[in-house]
């Protein structure tokens, strides 16, 4: 079982995707074309197998495998990350999430060079309920909320994975981004998240 939700949705609170080319890091069970197909799409993920589904279901699109390292998702990976091309809109969604900030930095750093806008989705210390459905999901004890609120970056940290949480000031600060809250209310995977731009 996977969470089906409309990532293309989502993101096209904060851009437009008409006519532009589109890569989609961590894409997932190539969740941005379920709900509406998009001509100019490259996906790349970290688990081969969800790759070779989405090679299968939509043959007609660019898709890669990148056996890069995650702490959640994918230990034993060892390979950076190798773009060939030039987009015009980069997305992540539910990526940084997993992620401590250093990595995001690089990461961010690297897509800048090719690509002309960054969208990503990210918990924020200013959303209760992203830090409350997490904990509830995984069976984690909550810590105290109010210290959490005051952090620049709170990781939520066990056996069963990494959850990152940014302040939003702070991370405008480190990335350069404007962060931007969502439509959704927070009975949504959608709705947990808020959208950090970078252009």
């Amino acid at each position: 079982m996977y969470w089906k939700y409309d990532v293309r949705s989502y993101f096209e609170q904060y851009t437009n995707f008409d006519n532009a080319s589109v890569l989609d890091l961590g894409c997932n069970h190539a969740n941005f074309l379920r709900y509406k197909d998009h001509k100019d799409y490259t996906g790349i993920d970290i688990d081969a197998q969800t790759i070779d589904r989405n090679r299968k279901k939509y043959p007609q699109k660019k898709w890669q495998y990148y056996n890069g390292y995650n702490q959640m998702y994918n230990k034993q990976g060892n390979e950076p990350l190798v773009l060939h091309e030039q987009y015009d809109i980069t997305i992540m969604f539910s990526v940084i999430t997993h992620m401590k900030s250093p990595e995001m930095l690089d990461l961010i750093e690297y897509l800048k060079k090719h690509s002309s806008e960054i969208l990503m989705s990210y918990f924020s210390t200013d959303c209760y309920a992203a830090y409350k459905t997490t904990c509830d999901y995984r069976n984690i004890p909550t810590d105290d909320w109010n210290d959490i609120k005051k952090a620049d970056s709170y990781y939520l940290e066990n056996d069963q994975g990494l959850w990152t949480f940014y302040n939003d000031d702070y991370l405008e600060h480190i990335t350069g981004g404007t962060t931007h809250d969502t439509k959704y209310d927070t009975s949504s995977i959608l709705g947990i998240q808020k959208c950090l731009k970078i252009k």
